[in-house]
Parts: structure tokens; C-alpha cells; sequence
């Protein structure tokens, strides 16, 4: 059971390592083939390639390992003061009476 364990860690490290390669493989083939030729920019090799990689993730992620900020969800727990959450009924009534109050101050043409 250890051994069968240790085979699928050894082969989902190696999947790991295989899947980042090609994803710095197939960014350094995109930026070699673009940038010089759109902004005379350099020509770029692997390992610059992965350092542009990290940076990238630093600078538009921070340093969280799950990948930036929170997302932030909506909760209708707390919705009011004894007030109920909202149904997909409540909300289509809502919006109905907006698009007639709408409907009937627009001028008519």
C-alpha cells in the first residue's frame, strides 16, 4: 500500500514538473514569435521566460498560494432585520414593476 503511495506521488511530481515546462515552453514560443516581431523587443530563453512567469504571478496575485484576493460572496444570511432572503419569485416581481415604471415614463414616439 506504501509502495503504490509512493508511485503516485512520484508520478503526479512528475506530471507537476512535465505540465509546468510546457507552460513556460509554450509562453517563451509565443512571446520569441510576437514580440520581436511586433516591437523589435528581445528574444527570450527558458529560464527568463520562468522568471517572467513568477514575476507576472507576484505582481498580479501577490504572494498568496491560492492566487490573490478572496473572492467575495454574496450572503443574504443577515438580509435585514426580520426580513426573509429573497426568492427568484420576489426578485422577478421586483423587476417587473422597475421595467413598467420604466416603460410608461419613456416618452412615446
Amino acid at each position: 500500500m506504501k509502495t503504490l503511495k509512493a508511485l503516485k506521488f512520484i508520478g503526479f511530481t512528475i506530471l507537476w514538473i512535465c505540465g509546468i515546462t510546457l507552460i513556460i515552453f509554450i509562453t517563451m514560443s509565443l512571446w520569441n514569435w510576437l514580440i520581436p516581431l511586433l516591437f523589435n523587443g528581445p528574444i527570450i530563453t527558458f529560464w527568463q521566460t520562468a522568471g517572467l512567469i513568477i514575476l507576472s504571478k507576484i505582481l498580479l496575485a501577490g504572494f498568496a498560494p491560492g492566487g490573490g484576493r478572496p473572492r467575495r460572496r454574496i450572503s443574504f444570511e443577515n438580509f435585514g432585520e426580520g426580513e426573509h432572503r429573497p426568492s427568484r419569485e420576489d426578485w422577478l416581481k421586483r423587476f417587473y414593476e422597475m421595467k413598467k415604471v420604466r416603460d410608461s415614463s419613456s416618452p412615446v414616439k
